[in-house]
């Protein structure tokens, strides 16, 4: 090494956000150290200064769990209050001034009003919401839609929802979860859409909470329909969050990804990185449209030569088609059209021995009734 060299680029890039794919965090040994750090593609890719020494909090405690929280700059005042009473909004809504000075609030209710709140009428959340209740960041995470039916559930293990009824909050989330997953728009890190291996297991977790809620209600036709649909996804976690292709670990190739990229809005989503896969649908796509034509050809020629001579159109030629001659000819366009499915499905079969399994159609629950099943879990909560 020549310690005379100066490397070279100076100053680097520009600002910019990190990738969120992290391998690791950490700080000093000693408790004094206030910095912060994380690793990832082998470098240290982020630090920062995190002292909590003299800084002030906001604590919640309920039972065994406690929260501190903190922000940078300082807070300048601080106050706590119960939610539409003494909360900072309505200390705000007087003159945009905190004039008052709460130490405590003893047992209220908790963040579940407000997320009840600020939901639309779809069950999605924002992002983020202002202190109005407005959204801030309007993007779509599916985990955040999500979490409100397990704090809702969790609150009532504890018995700590007293009069508040969270069945509208419940199904209206829930049914947007099924009508627009399991492909998020953003996932945890607010950077990549596809199937998130976090953002699944609090989708599923979400809708068996939902289902228990229903089957409080004694909605049996929600209960089951909404295990059904967290037993479906349990089905397909491997198929959209596993690759036999992995290059992390030196033989081993098959392991789960953090994300699996696709997007929400796409009709056929790629779930393994195989480029093969495209060729293989767009080949088993043009195979079906020829199959469709093939089809109506048959169907047109049948009706345009059949049907006249059957009609006794050229009787006066002395042609007639016997009703026998017709049954067979009938009996001929069924077997046509079974025949051209068959070469269909061996195209589609000798597609997927050449290559690895790794594309599926985005499918939805089932039209019309399961459609139906849905919309009733706000209807009823109306």
């Amino acid at each position: 090494m020549n310690k005379n060299s100066i490397a070279f680029g100076m100053p680097g890039i520009g600002l910019r956000w990190t990738s969120s794919a992290k391998d690791g965090i950490g700080t000093a040994y000693h408790s004094a150290s206030c910095i912060w750090f994380t690793l990832s593609h082998g470098i240290i890719n982020s630090a920062w200064l995190c002292g909590l020494d003299g800084r002030k909090l906001i604590e919640a405690r309920r039972e065994d769990v406690d929260m501190s929280f903190g922000c940078t700059p300082d807070f300048t005042r601080r106050s706590v209050g119960y939610v539409g009473f003494s909360d900072g909004w309505q200390d705000l809504m007087d003159n945009f001034k905190m004039d008052w000075d709460f130490e405590q609030a003893v047992d209220g209710n908790i963040a579940l009003i407000w997320l009840a709140c600020v939901q639309e009428a779809d069950g999605s959340l924002p992002q983020s919401s202002s202190i109005s209740g407005e959204a801030y960041w309007k993007g779509i995470q599916l985990d955040e839609v999500a979490v409100p039916i397990l704090l809702a559930w969790r609150l009532q293990q504890a018995d700590a929802l007293r009069q508040f009824n969270p069945w509208t909050l419940v199904s209206r989330a829930a049914r947007y979860l099924i009508l627009h997953g399991p492909v998020t728009s953003q996932e945890r890190w607010e950077e990549n859409s596809g199937y998130s291996p976090s953002t699944l297991a609090t989708i599923v977790a979400s809708i068996v909470c939902a289902a228990e809620f229903a089957r409080s209600r004694r909605d049996k036709l929600a209960e089951d329909f909404l295990l059904d649909y967290a037993d479906w996804l349990s089905a397909h976690l491997e198929q959209w969050l596993v690759t036999s292709r992995g290059e992390l670990v030196q033989g081993k190739p098959r392991h789960y990804v953090r994300i699996t990229p696709a997007d929400p809005t796409a009709d056929v989503i790629l779930v393994r990185s195989n480029p093969l896969d495209v060729v293989a649908i767009v080949q088993l796509s043009r195979a079906t449209y020829r199959k469709m034509i093939q089809n109506l050809i048959w169907a047109t020629g049948y009706n345009v030569v059949a049907i006249p001579p059957a009609a006794g159109a050229l009787y006066a030629w002395g042609v007639l088609l016997t009703p026998a001659l017709g049954a067979v000819l009938m009996s001929a366009s069924t077997v046509i059209v079974a025949i051209n499915a068959r070469l269909l499905r061996l195209k589609k079969d000798q597609a997927a021995e050449k290559r690895e399994p790794g594309f599926a159609v985005k499918t939805k629950p089932r039209e019309p009734e399961d459609e139906k099943t849905v919309t009733t879990l706000t209807k009823k909560a109306a």
